[in-house]
């Protein structure tokens, strides 16, 4: 049944690019977070139950930042190194950013400070009124302004953030793939990092988050040079995706390809924008193009949407199961993140409609180190045997080789029922041929153990602790 559906599947979007690593199905390692540490001291061991975990540029920032001069990106390196060792199975992220050039990088600011790579940053436009000097008398006539977090010891030049002129060329080009990217201190070449954030993205409109762009560089709003610059970036995101997925990593922003609709940060708004090219908050379109329901981020409108979503979600040929996907959990009407208001609903829709690389997490909610874990993220469902349906108006099922899970969204109820509860109903040959597929992974548990997570962890439906 489940080769019959891929089969009539409909067509993936262009520039998708999928995971090199191997999939697995274990739903406690599906999971994903951004995070910082607070402190060159604390404990990771958190980090292991987390199957992804990114590293914010914004780590450890209370010690880089009095740093002389600053040093984000070693501490970014120092703080994976660490990572790895303390969370060994588990993916580790840092941060990159492939449209803002933060002067709080070490090898971003060694160009910065060299007139021989002038050409690679945006000038500042004849004419601008914007500073080019700080109050030490730090001056640079490449297009900055201030940063998230202003002051500091930017050496040679004033501390800020500049942008990369990506009509460049190949120079600049290349610099970005092989060595912020790829490198071997600081990146991919650095055995205790696997994969990269790519934040900020050009728009229509401009870039992401880069305040006073157009009065600082003196380009018109939608221009020819607008235009050129997204051009030329997209092409160098798109090169630098297929290097890191060359030699084994991944990024966040190959999650959720085309199924994301993004607000502009500063520049234009998009919806189902081209793969790899922005980052995915976690609460997708149903489907690869913008008439299809998005999954709404607060509790009252995720009730209300709960059916429409799942319908196209679950369709015959669905996208979802055969792209990355991320799912975010739900948020409280207020936008608070927790308590989780509905964390067995939440795992419960993702079994529904996850395929072989897909995660559970959170998007980016600040420099944060707590997290809610539900417990059912540790209940053993085994392998997928079909896809998810709907077998009564609003109610939605799917058959695991060690579970059925299901979702009511006319009551809000999901549920996760163990395979010795209904074990009449599974045909064993469909088990085998499921844990038989190529670069499957999951960690066993015996059917009472798994019973006995089930009637501790979910009969309540209550939110798992903070860890």
């Amino acid at each position: 049944m489940l080769a019959d559906k891929l089969g009539r599947a409909r067509p993936l979007p262009d520039h998708l690019l999928m995971p090199p690593f191997a999939h697995t199905y274990n739903t406690s390692k599906s999971t994903i977070i951004q995070t910082c540490a607070s402190s060159p001291d604390q404990s990771l061991d958190y980090l292991r139950q987390w199957g992804i975990v990114s590293f914010d540029w914004s780590n450890l920032n209370s010690i880089w930042h009095r740093d002389h001069p600053m040093d984000s990106d070693v501490k970014l390196a120092d703080i994976a190194a660490r990572a790895a060792k303390a969370a060994p199975d588990t993916q580790i992220w840092v941060y990159r950013n492939l449209v803002i050039a933060y002067a709080e990088f070490v090898q971003i600011r060694e160009k910065l400070e060299d007139p021989a790579y002038s050409g690679w940053f945006l000038p500042f436009g004849n004419g601008s009124q914007m500073p080019q000097c700080d109050s030490e008398g730090h001056c640079s006539d490449r297009f900055h302004t201030p940063s998230q977090r202003p002051g500091g010891d930017c050496g040679k030049i004033p501390c800020g953030w500049y942008v990369f002129d990506h009509r460049n060329g190949s120079s600049l080009r290349r610099w970005l793939v092989e060595e912020l990217v790829l490198g071997s201190r600081y990146g991919l070449g650095n055995a205790s990092i696997s994969g990269f954030y790519l934040d900020d993205w050009y728009t229509a409109d401009g870039p992401t988050e880069v305040n006073s762009f157009f009065e600082g560089t003196g380009f018109a709003h939608r221009g020819q040079e607008v235009g050129d610059l997204y051009v030329a970036w997209k092409e160098t995101v798109w090169q630098a995706q297929q290097r890191v997925i060359a030699v084994g990593g991944f990024t966040w922003n190959n999650i959720n390809c085309q199924l994301d609709s993004n607000p502009g940060y500063g520049g234009a708004p998009v919806d189902c924008p081209p793969c790899g090219l922005t980052k995915s908050e976690g609460y997708p379109h149903a489907d690869t193009n913008v008439s299809a329901p998005a999954k709404p981020q607060r509790l009252t409108q995720a009730k209300e949407h709960c059916a429409s979503w799942l319908r196209v979600a679950c369709q015959e040929g669905s996208v979802l199961p055969r792209m990355p996907l991320l799912l975010s959990f739900t948020r409280n009407d207020d936008g608070r993140q927790f308590p989780l208001p509905s964390p067995t609903q939440d795992v419960a829709t993702f079994l529904l409609v996850r395929g072989p690389y897909a995660w559970l997490g959170y998007g980016w909610l600040g420099c944060i180190d707590k997290y809610e874990r539900p417990n059912a993220l540790d209940v053993p469902v085994g392998v997928p045997l079909d896809t998810c349906h709907e077998v009564s108006d609003g109610v939605f099922t799917r058959r695991w080789s060690n579970a059925t899970v299901s979702m009511d969204c006319n009551a809000w109820h999901g549920s996760i029922v163990p395979l010795e509860t209904h074990h009449a109903a599974i045909d064993p040959a469909s088990v085998k041929r499921a844990q038989s597929r190529p670069r499957a992974h999951f960690q066993g548990a015996s059917y009472s153990g798994m019973t006995r997570v089930l009637n501790r962890h979910l009969s309540a439906q209550r939110p798992g602790p903070a860890y």
